[in-house]
């Protein structure tokens, strides 16, 4: 299927079924190429009726981004919860319309770590690694590293390649002195509403290091 007709079906899913509506609050930025929704959720999920007094819907704003090139899918929202009740409903309506849903795709954190380590990227750094540590005995399981430009000098190389492997990287782009984005192996993703543009770049990437995995 074409990212034109992936994008349209996600849409008019949007569009026509009563969980989804137009968004107007002012949380998430709207910027060209990203829709922004709203989920109508019939269960609060950020503790807003901890006491019973609220009945719903509870409306939670949502990015939709549809690659033009790849058609690769970003579904997200102010919570990780969230976000996967949004894909749980825009699947089961997919399901019924085209008979396919949506499927969850994942980052070789290492591939990404190798690219910018190489200097395959000169427009992008690492603000963050977290590694799993497969050495120094088993009284140290994970390490991060967080900076500017941690991958930028040879702290890692001192070790031996097998010591580490990364399973989570931040990412900001030159023109930027913030974090971009943090990308996980499981194909979790944090980012920021105002720096979606940065976004794109980072992910474009990832792209080119050949490190975006289908599981299907």
């Amino acid at each position: 299927m074409l990212p034109e007709e992936i994008e349209a079906n996600i849409h008019d899913v949007c569009d026509s079924e009563r969980i989804f509506s137009s968004y107007e609050g002012d949380k998430l930025e709207e910027i060209n190429g990203w829709q922004v929704r709203s989920f109508l959720s019939p269960k609060p999920m950020m503790g807003e009726d901890d006491d019973g007094f609220l009945s719903g819907p509870y409306p939670y704003p949502f990015y939709v981004f549809v690659n033009k090139v790849s058609g690769n899918i970003i579904v997200a929202s102010l919570r990780y919860t969230i976000t996967n009740s949004i894909i749980e409903n825009l699947n089961y309506f997919l399901s019924h319309r085209m008979n396919k849903t949506l499927q969850r795709l994942s980052f070789d954190i290492e591939a990404i770590r190798r690219s910018i380590e190489r200097g395959e990227e000169e427009a992008i750094f690492a603000t963050f690694v977290q590694l799993d540590v497969n050495d120094f005995s088993s009284k140290i399981e994970t390490l991060s590293i967080s900076g500017g430009d941690v991958l930028g000098v040879d702290f890692l190389n001192r070790f031996d390649v097998k010591s580490f492997r990364a399973r989570q990287i931040g990412l900001r782009v030159s023109t930027s002195f913030s974090e971009t984005c943090r990308l996980q192996g499981t194909g979790g993703m944090q980012f920021y509403s105002d720096r979606l543009r940065d976004l794109e770049i980072s992910l474009g990437s990832v792209h080119r290091s050949d490190a975006i995995v289908t599981n299907y």
